[in-house]
C-alpha cells in the first residue's frame, strides 16, 4: 500500500501551489530508532521507495535530537534502547507533537511490553 504524500487536491486553489512545494516537503519523513544497526538497515531497505524520507538513529537521545530537527509524520521506535527507555522516548514525541505516528518495534516477545507502550500512549493523549 501506497502511503499518501500530499494533501488533498480539493484543499488547492490550483497545481502551481502544490507543486512550489519542495520536494522534501511532499515526502513522507520516516525516523527509524533502534540500536541494532543492522536492523535499521534492514528496515530502511524495506521501506526505501518514492515517497518516504528514511532516517536512522542507533539510540534514543540521538533519535530524539532528529526527531526534533525532522519533524517526522511516523516514527518506528524500539523498545530496548540505550540511555532512555524507547516508551520514555514515546512520552516525550508525543508530549512534543500528538500527531506524529509512533509504531513500536520491538524483539520483546513478552505481552508486557507491548501493553506498556498502550498503556502509556492513552495516558499520554
Amino acid at each position: 500500500m501506497t502511503p499518501a504524500v500530499s494533501a488533498p487536491l480539493r484543499a488547492r486553489t490550483s497545481y502551481e501551489k502544490v507543486s512550489e512545494r519542495s520536494a522534501d516537503e511532499r515526502l513522507v519523513k520516516v525516523v527509524i530508532v533502534d540500536d541494532d544497526a543492522m536492523l535499521c538497515d534492514f528496515m530502511e531497505a524495506a521501506l526505501t521507495r518514492d515517497g518516504l524520507q528514511l532516517f536512522q538513529a542507533t539510540s534514543a537521545l540521538a533519535g530524539w535530537e532528529l526527531i526534533k530537527r525532522v519533524h517526522p509524520r511516523v516514527v518506528l521506535l524500539d523498545v530496548l534502547l540505550p540511555e532512555l527507555n524507547g516508551l520514555d522516548l514515546l512520552e516525550k514525541i508525543i508530549d512534543w507533537d500528538p500527531a506524529i505516528h509512533v509504531v513500536i518495534v520491538s524483539g520483546d516477545h513478552s505481552a508486557g511490553a507491548v501493553v506498556e507502550a498502550m498503556r502509556r500512549a492513552r495516558r499520554i493523549t
